[in-house]
């Protein structure tokens, strides 16, 4: 018996992550609100790459705000939508 495997190995491309396009879309619809939008497993930088505006779905940079909170190993992800121009942008309650 062989030990050999004949396969191609898997590709090192990084998956695809998830689409925030529909949050993105809710947020604006409700311009200035927070909406907690994610809870689990994640790093605290979502909320960073959120106000960056490093994923697609919350360009341009700064017309969105992220703000993350840990508990227990645990990340709950808050954002909301402050307008290309800041026009909704009010004084943070998270």
């Amino acid at each position: 018996m062989s030990i050999i495997a004949w396969e191609d190995p898997p590709s090192n491309r990084r998956r695809k992550g998830r689409d925030w396009s529909p949050v993105a879309a809710d947020l604006k619809a409700h311009p200035g609100k927070w909406a907690r939008i994610f809870e689990g497993k994640a790093s605290r930088s979502l909320a960073g790459n959120i106000s960056m505006g490093v994923l697609k779905a919350f360009q341009p940079k700064n017309s969105f705000q992220g703000a993350a909170r840990q508990h227990d190993g645990e990340v709950t992800i808050w954002a909301r939508y402050v307008g290309e121009n800041g026009e909704y942008d009010t004084p943070e309650t998270v």
